[in-house]
């Protein structure tokens, strides 16, 4: 039995796109691999993010792989498949939550769910209607008779892990004595990030052909701070989940929509492989400094014990 969801949405410039999510079955037995086939139907404007990981939001199931892509030229379509193996250890009627799928369209980059899925999950069946059946008796296995090498090989194995352990305990207390207690790191959260800020303007990385690797760090930089710092959920979080997430604090307008630009084009460098111009390098640069010295609270660590004041 196939279960097919279809989950239509947005019409970009009359150029159609259409996400569907199936199932081989809706039951399954505890433990089983339970195959989600999405599959994604678009023009040829249209470019699909598969490297966004598609995350199941869920306590009941756990992900266990994704397949490769394959592509089905349809005239003037392109059908895109993914197959994503998730299995779950719960039983009874169980939601597969919708399944966030990203895509490039018309120079912008948006997003679209599936429906939920429905599956049925039973443990395997026992018969309790069929008679009891007795236990075997244990059974014996001749043993040939014991030589003097029964007792020395133990012997001497068990000196030797004596011995092989007390060298290890000996070793690892004289490589102790070698040991340099380094203090914690006691910056504050925007310390942390000015600093990285200032690393990455002194090296340039893009001026070293190291483009994509440049905007990996300074958005993990926004990034941290944001999840230390303001205490946003950011790591783990789209772009979209993250300014959805600012919008909420008393922000500069024209600050967040900067941010969003920044953000959305460096997704694009690290996802789509798009080239920015060495303006753009400046400007995000620019954009997660300002962003910083404009929403860093004045707080201050607590002195640890022993440490200078």
């Amino acid at each position: 039995m196939v279960v097919m969801v279809s989950f239509p949405f947005l019409l970009l410039h009359a150029q159609p796109i259409r996400i569907t999510a199936t199932l081989d079955s809706t039951n399954y037995l505890i433990g089983d691999w339970i195959r989600i086939q999405i599959s994604a139907a678009h023009s040829g404007n249209t470019k699909m993010l598969w490297n966004y990981p598609q995350m199941i939001r869920s306590e009941n199931f756990e992900k266990l792989s994704e397949s490769a892509i394959d592509s089905i030229q349809q005239k003037d379509f392109l059908t895109e498949n993914k197959i994503i193996t998730v299995t779950t250890f719960d039983t009874g009627v169980l939601s597969i939550p919708p399944i966030i799928c990203y895509f490039q369209q018309n120079g912008s980059t948006d997003s679209a769910i599936t429906a939920a899925l429905s599956v049925y999950v039973s443990t395997v069946k026992t018969d309790t209607s069929a008679a009891a059946r007795s236990i075997k008796p244990p059974f014996e296995i001749p043993v040939p008779g014991r030589s003097v090498w029964w007792y020395v090989i133990p012997l001497v194995s068990f000196v030797i892990i004596a011995l092989a352990g007390w060298y290890f305990l000996v070793e690892k207390r004289s490589r102790r004595k070698l040991i340099i207690t380094k203090p914690g790191d006691l910056r504050l959260p925007h310390e942390k990030a000015f600093d990285s800020i200032r690393e990455l303007e002194e090296l340039k990385p893009w001026e070293q052909n190291q483009v994509k690797d440049y905007y990996v760090k300074i958005t993990q930089v926004l990034r941290e701070y944001i999840e230390t710092g303001l205490d946003l959920p950011a790591l783990e979080n789209t772009t979209q989940e993250i300014i959805a997430s600012l919008q909420s604090r008393s922000l500069d307008k024209g600050l967040l929509q900067q941010l969003n630009y920044d953000l959305s084009m460096a997704d694009l460098v690290k996802f789509a492989k798009e080239q920015p111009t060495a303006p753009d390098h400046l400007q995000i640069l620019k954009t997660v400094k300002e962003f910083v010295e404009k929403t860093h609270p004045s707080i201050q660590l607590p002195v640890q014990e022993g440490s200078p004041a």
